[in-house]
């Protein structure tokens, strides 16, 4: 037994080399110049996020994508130096540890950019931050006015640089009624548009999820973001 399983009676047994078959194998099917990134969130799926963020990497992915700050920060003190997109809330005091570790932060808050950009500017340091967009699942976000306003608050800090737009399907697991996912797709396009009119143009794009990265190359633009997929799972039984 694993020398650290201890009193313990049980124990999981990770296969790394079929997270990094998976890996390589969504890579095969991915749209021509879209990268990929993998999501290691809360502890991998419970895989251990040493083993997979390794086999992952090993297996093709460009990016890893986290929901917190403090995960990011157990990836860089593992030893990760790939890109991290914290895809969860960052709290604006928590500003100047994000810019030090150098992730790709979800954003859609005034008080962050004002944070990100201040705590930039301390450091002298460029932080990029990729804009969540509301297309559809009431969560989080921002609609095509509150999203220019949000870069142009951006703009103003020299060491921020606003690098993409990112947003969430709803539904796309859960149904073989896929219209509600592409009025989703098409409000994400229009803001894209709406964005570049207001002249912040050649942003990275980021909306295709597991489901989204097996049914429609058309999203995978330049970031997938692949979730139960890299663990062996489809993502629904539709």
């Amino acid at each position: 037994l694993p020398q650290e399983v201890g009193l313990h009676r049980s124990f999981v047994e990770i296969d790394t080399d079929a997270l990094t078959h998976n890996m390589a194998t969504i890579r095969m099917g991915l749209a021509e110049g879209a990268k990929l990134a993998a999501v290691v969130k809360s502890n991998a799926y419970g895989h251990d996020y040493r083993l997979a963020w390794r086999a992952f990497v090993k297996g093709g992915a460009d990016w890893l994508c986290v929901d917190s700050l403090h995960e990011a920060a157990d990836l860089r003190a593992d030893g990760c130096d790939k890109d991290i997109f914290v895809m969860g809330h960052i709290p604006p005091e928590h500003a100047d540890k994000a810019v030090e570790l150098g992730i790709h932060a979800m954003t859609y808050l005034p008080s962050q950019v004002e944070a990100f950009g201040e705590a930039a500017n301390r450091a002298s340091k460029c932080f990029r931050m990729i804009m969540k967009l509301e297309t559809g699942t009431q969560r989080q976000g921002l609609n095509l006015e509150q999203a220019i306003s949000l870069a142009q608050l951006a703009s103003r800090y020299p060491y921020l640089k606003f690098e993409g737009v990112c947003t969430h399907f709803a539904n796309i697991e859960d149904t073989v009624d896929h219209s509600f996912a592409y009025e989703q797709l098409r409000v994400f396009n229009a803001y894209v548009e709406g964005l570049a009119k207001a002249g912040f143009k050649g942003l990275l794009r980021t909306i295709a999820n597991s489901a989204a990265a097996i049914l429609w190359p058309s999203t995978h633009m330049e970031l997938v973001r692949a979730g139960i997929t890299c663990y062996g799972m489809w993502p629904s039984t539709e």
